[in-house]
């Protein structure tokens, strides 16, 4: 009898030790992704920011104010 439960104890063991690395594995995958949008999200804001100057500066021009 001890002997069985010395197996699923072991069995056990190996997987909860499979599932923490595949999590660990999930988290790597979504912080690495999560990195990825921050920066494209930086590109996309400075585009905009730079596209609204550009239109900014048009206007003032089409206005004469320099």
């Amino acid at each position: 009898m001890d002997e069985g439960f010395r197996d699923a104890r072991r069995e056990s063991i190996e997987m909860r030790a499979e599932l923490r690395s595949e999590i660990r594995e999930a988290r790597n995958e979504s912080n690495e992704r999560y990195k990825e949008l921050r920066t494209e999200m930086r590109w996309v804001v400075g585009i905009q920011f730079t596209t609204l100057l550009a239109v900014l500066g048009l206007l003032a021009r089409a206005v004469n104010l320099f």
